[in-house]
């Protein structure tokens, strides 16, 4: 659990931040829900932990277009 609250990368990304870049979404609902049980006064600080270039996890899988289930938007 500890990789939650930690940085892994020089852009300053969390397992959150990269499961989210990348689309995947099982690993971030397992994320999240490790976050709602094990660290629940810490949910907000770390479900809106701004990376490198100050965006949120949720931010970057909406611009990377994973808006459902890690399958990018094609329209």
């Amino acid at each position: 659990k500890k990789a939650l609250l930690t940085y892994t990368n020089e852009e300053q990304a969390t397992a959150l931040h990269l499961a989210a870049n990348n689309g995947h979404y099982l690993i971030v609902e397992k994320l999240v829900s490790w976050i709602n049980q094990d660290l629940p006064s810490m949910k907000d600080e770390l479900l809106n932990k701004l990376n490198k270039y100050h965006f949120p996890p949720l931010m970057i899988a909406c611009f990377r277009g994973y808006h459902t289930k890690g399958k990018k938007d094609e329209a």
